[in-house]
């Protein structure tokens, strides 16, 4: 086991494992989230993205890339998005929801910084 799993791993909650972040980028499904948004609750709540890879900020915060077509945001939608691991509070596949294995329009390969 890699130290960057073992980091993500301690931070995962039962309900969001590291085989089920890697099935859902794998087999390109969407996933179903609640999603605690930092210090602005009316931004809080479901979102539905579309997984493609995880790994960690600057900061060493482990964090989910995902595109985000609709749902609570504080931001906009449809738009890329990193998702940190330890705000994610719910975790709900939605296996007949593939999507295609490319990046949609925007996307920016060195990142969002």
């Amino acid at each position: 086991m890699t130290l960057f799993e073992e980091i993500v791993g301690s931070i995962l909650t039962e309900d969001v494992e590291i085989g089920k972040v890697n099935d859902a980028i794998d087999r390109t499904y969407e996933v179903k989230i609640n999603y605690l948004s930092d210090g602005d609750n009316s931004a809080s709540g479901e979102r539905i993205i579309q997984p493609v890879a995880y790994g960690l900020t600057k900061a060493g915060n482990p964090v989910i890339r995902a595109f985000q077509p609709y749902g609570d945001t504080k931001t906009k939608t449809p738009a890329w998005k990193f998702f940190r691991l330890d705000r994610i509070q719910s975790w709900k596949p939605m296996y007949k929801k593939v999507f295609k294995n490319r990046p949609p329009d925007g996307f920016n390969a060195d990142g969002d910084f």
